[in-house]
């Protein structure tokens, strides 16, 4: 017994109790720091996945929307035929002058367009129904109906003011306006292109 306390007491022993100690509290704190390394890397991955799936979900709606021409012709068509009836409405309320004009030309010019649109959207298999549209044509068209009817509006309670000519000018004209918004809302250059061809036959056959 006496030999067993001499040994504890020897400053050998002392030391070797405090290397034991100080080994141990290193394998601790390299436990931890292993296990906070695991813990980071796998918070690291966590973002990672969420970050990616993120960007896949970004990107889905671009894919829904493909650069369809049948999405600009439609806008064409929505314009020249809205054009055609407020033109012919708008004849047959304000005008006196019975016989065929450029406009009126371009009225049945209008409704060929629609037909024409209906067989190539049946030969291309692509669906006429508004509630199958993406949302950004929706839009579009919403938007044309609205200015649509607040140039009409306008026109309606300015007539006194100006002649009836101009009156039927902008009643005519003013669906093509209004799809010049709805192209700008589509940020399509189909839709712009075929407006900008649109706007250049109504001028030439205008003049």
């Amino acid at each position: 017994d006496k030999l067993n306390e001499k040994l504890r007491s020897s400053p050998m022993s002392e030391a070797a109790t405090r290397s034991r100690r100080w080994n141990n509290r290193i394998e601790i704190f390299k436990q931890e720091q292993d296990e906070e390394l695991m813990t980071n890397s796998v918070h690291a991955n966590f973002y990672c996945e969420i970050e990616q799936s993120q960007q896949e979900s970004s990107e889905i709606p671009s894919a829904e929307l493909p650069s369809n021409p049948l999405l600009g012709y439609g806008l064409m068509v929505v314009a020249v035929v809205g054009m055609s009836i407020s033109h012919i409405s708008a004849k047959f309320v304000f005008s006196r002058n019975p016989r065929i004009s450029n406009f009126d030309c371009m009225a049945f010019y209008g409704v060929c367009l629609a037909l024409t649109y209906f067989v190539w959207s049946r030969i291309s298999g692509v669906s006429l129904l508004l509630n199958r549209l993406p949302a950004k044509p929706m839009v579009a068209m919403v938007v044309s109906l609205i200015s649509t009817v607040l140039c009409s509006l306008l026109v309606l309670k300015s007539i006194s003011m100006i002649s009836v000519g101009k009156s039927i000018l902008i009643y005519s004209t003013n669906p093509i306006f209004g799809m010049l918004l709805a192209a700008l809302i589509l940020s399509e250059r189909t839709s712009q292109l075929v407006l900008a061809f649109t706007l250049g036959a109504f001028s030439g056959i205008y003049c």
